[in-house]
């Protein structure tokens, strides 16, 4: 069974949630998926701790906080990738 290009976002948002919740410990407040052509946009709100807010006021810490997330979305890349992959049938690029 074909999903239609709503369902596949809605799926697509429930995944990463759960994702989230799994891998990272907590889930995002809100989730918006779109399908654009051959890309998949992915907007996450609420993604951060308290603490990581506090952090984020000063140039250093936003930085810093920047960087710890994308280590941390990195090493959790290729579960994302084939989560993509068993809602879309297709392989991600990048």
């Amino acid at each position: 069974m074909t999903l239609t290009k709503g369902s596949c976002e809605s799926e697509i948002s429930k995944a990463v949630t759960q994702w989230e919740k799994e891998y990272l410990g907590r889930g995002s407040l809100s989730v918006k998926t779109d399908i654009l052509r051959n890309m998949i946009i992915i907007d996450l709100q609420g993604i951060l701790t308290p603490a990581e807010y506090t952090v984020c006021e000063t140039q250093e810490g936003l930085l810093s906080i920047k960087r710890t997330r994308s280590k941390l979305l990195e090493s959790g890349a290729e579960h994302l990738k084939e989560i993509i992959y068993n809602i879309t049938g297709a392989n991600v690029v990048s």
